[in-house]
């Protein structure tokens, strides 16, 4: 059998009574699946609330007068393990050329005697550092 006969047999099933329910059973369930996902939508968007980030004034306020970066430079707050740190923000390494900041897996991995911290960016940069691709915020 080609495929043109069993394009024969779909043309003769499709004009007849079986293909017109075939069409009517179709678009009732193309019309059903599209209302229900149209009126889930519409309820989403209703429900939604946007995503707000709240700092406490006071602590950001303290830490960047040390010279940490502020939250609405990049977007981000301070790290957790930053605010308990004396140190700085960001660590590198007496034999490396790269920074991290101080919540980084590939900083935390620096041998102790080797960790130099800076309280910011440029700071870091400034000694001759550049900041790893590893951990980028």
């Amino acid at each position: 059998m080609s495929i043109n006969d069993k394009l024969q047999k779909i043309k003769q099933f499709l004009d007849g009574d079986k293909g017109r329910a075939f069409y009517v059973a179709l678009l009732m369930v193309l019309v059903a699946s599209s209302s229900f996902g149209l009126g889930r939508l519409s309820k989403m968007a209703q429900n939604s609330k946007p995503v707000v980030i709240e700092y406490e004034a006071q602590s950001l306020v303290a830490n960047a007068s040390q010279g940490a970066y502020k939250a609405s430079e990049k977007g981000i707050g301070l790290p957790a393990q930053a605010e308990n740190s004396p140190t700085g923000l960001f660590v590198a390494s007496k034999k490396g050329k790269k920074y991290y900041p101080i919540n980084c897996s590939a900083g935390s991995s620096l041998k102790e005697d080797n960790k130099i911290f800076f309280k910011t960016e440029a700071e870091a940069e400034a000694a001759g550092y550049t900041q790893s691709s590893s951990c980028s915020y």
